[in-house]
This record gives C-alpha cells, structure tokens and sequence, in this order.
C-alpha cells in the first residue's frame, strides 16, 4: 500500500475528528472502480479480530479477506478537484476474475 504525503495528512485528520477511542479505521470497500474510488472508513476503537494492519503514518487500517488483497496494492491520493473530487480516493490495479468493485 502507498499513501500520499496528503493522504496520509487527511487520514490523521480524519482520525482525529473522529475522537480519542479511535484507534483506526475498517476499510469496507470503496465507491467508484478499481482506477479511482472513495473508499469506506468505519473508525473503530479496538484492533479488529482476524484483519490485517496496514499503517499510513499514525493511522491502522484494518482489513479483511479480499479488501486486504486490495489494500496490498493500493494507492492513496487526495482528489483536489475543483468541482467534482474533493477528497480522500484510491485506487488499485485491476485484478484476473475481476475486482469487487468491477464485477
């Protein structure tokens, strides 16, 4: 997994926002493709049984099963479009037999 210097700043801020308890977050999935996606945070307040760790700075992201594979190769960015993006995104190399999110 890489994470941009600016998406690594938005995830800490995002960790913070979402109060003391919070040590990380449960990534879900993503909304979009495998080329570019709003991925899904839940904060959690205690590791997460059976998920891998993956760090980005300060920040653990928990994930499970196929979201872990995915995470492997993932890359973090910030869209900082002016009309449409706005935020955290990321993306992943299409898979053989498909992607969640492509299928």
């Amino acid at each position: 997994m890489t994470v941009s210097e600016v998406a690594r700043q938005r995830l800490e801020a995002l960790q913070r926002r979402a109060g003391p308890d919070c040590v990380g977050f449960r990534f879900e999935g993503a909304i979009g493709s495998c080329r570019v996606s709003k991925p899904i945070l839940v904060p959690v307040t205690a590791p997460v049984p059976g998920a891998r760790e993956f760090r980005a700075g300060g920040v653990v992201l928990y994930a499970s099963g196929e979201f872990a594979e995915i995470l492997d190769t993932a890359s973090f960015a910030v869209d900082d479009a002016f009309l449409f993006g706005r935020g955290l995104t990321v993306a992943w190399p299409h898979r053989a037999g498909g992607c969640p999110n492509c299928r």
